[in-house]
């Protein structure tokens, strides 16, 4: 499944969410401010993270209950679930695990205290990764209906596949895009090694809750909204952000969207990859919201034509998207297109 939520035996999915279904039409309903016990049920984080060591049968052994010598792996132990004793992963027996219940408790402070509410959680890949998210209703305009709405994210995983990550980001309301905020800030992402124990207080005193990353980030966007941006201008920029070799231009025909006919329409080469040439057409009107003003024809348009693309298209037939969305090569490719905009047109 494209999704890659966990689904249980019983056929739940390890998701709850509050407000519109997600794409994927999974997961429980959760109302806003719900507790946290409440989103470990519905989210299916209501498990833990259990350990075993490892050993193997060596040499026949007539000494031994079993016949063979047995060979201990004591650099090693097992991760399994504690609800159906599925495993997780093999892991060094350093490896400190963030629980389920420590991912939630993370936000209880700033939903008890400070006005944020968790609006989306649960599990990824039988639960070798999980996350949460929380917005503390913060909105602010790029433009006239163009709305992005503050969030933070914590995820971790159960495989050493990542580390635990604390992310402060941005959720643009008309097409749900995940942006990457106030890119090239230490604090907007931290990261803790399963080598080290996880020190909650810490992690949110270092992203910097109460700075003004999302200000600086939104008058940022606001100044990609006011940087017109033409079709050879985009292309050169998404060759940049796909790590595509700019190849030489041949002349197909080529019907461009909405308002951007006027625009320097030079047509793409038949070498460019599909993620190029697929931005290329949602900046030209087939994204949501890119027959906004602060959108059409600009670098923000520009940018959230890639977001869109690694948000809601990337992978999706490859059981890779929602994992790589928010957490891996996709987070990658939206900071990478974030940095080159800013670099390449606000210069």
């Amino acid at each position: 499944m494209a999704h890659e939520l966990t689904i249980r035996a019983n056929g739940k999915a390890e998701m709850a969410f509050v407000g519109e279904t997600p794409w994927h039409g999974l997961g429980q309903p959760v109302t806003k401010g719900a507790s946290i016990g409440v989103w470990l049920k519905e989210a299916g984080m209501d498990w833990e993270a259990k350990t075993s060591p490892i050993s193997v049968n060596g040499k026949p052994d007539p000494a031994e209950d079993n016949g063979y010598e047995q060979i201990q792996f004591a650099d090693y132990k097992a991760l399994y679930r504690s609800d159906d004793y599925s495993p997780l992963s093999i892991v060094g027996d350093g490896y400190k695990i963030v629980q389920p219940r420590e991912v939630l408790e993370f936000f209880r402070g700033l939903v008890e205290q400070e006005g944020w509410h968790i609006h989306t959680a649960g599990t990824l890949r039988g639960g070798r990764k999980l996350w949460a998210m929380a917005t503390n209703g913060e909105v602010a305009k790029v433009g006239k209906g163009d709305d992005v709405v503050r969030n933070i994210v914590l995820a971790t995983s159960m495989d050493g596949s990542m580390r635990t990550t604390a992310m402060d980001t941005a959720v643009r309301v008309v097409c749900a895009n995940t942006l990457a905020l106030a890119f090239g800030q230490a604090k907007q992402i931290v990261q803790v090694s399963h080598r080290t124990e996880f020190d909650a207080t810490l992690v949110r005193r270092t992203l910097g809750l109460k700075e003004d990353h999302f200000k600086t980030f939104m008058a940022q966007s606001r100044e990609l909204a006011e940087t017109p941006v033409n079709l050879t201008q985009a292309r050169d920029c998404l060759h940049a952000i796909f790590g595509v070799e700019q190849a030489k231009s041949k002349k197909p025909k080529v019907a461009w969207l909405g308002n951007l006919a006027e625009i320097d329409q030079e047509p793409e080469d038949e070498r460019e990859s599909r993620s190029v040439a697929r931005c290329l057409e949602l900046f030209a009107g087939d994204a949501r919201g890119a027959g906004l003003a602060s959108a059409r024809g600009t670098a923000w348009g520009l940018l959230n034509a890639v977001t869109e693309h690694v948000d809601h298209e990337m992978g999706r037939s490859r059981d890779t998207g929602y994992d790589a969305a928010l957490f891996g090569r996709g987070r990658t490719i939206k900071q990478q297109a974030l940095a080159t905009l800013t670099e390449e047109l606000l210069a």
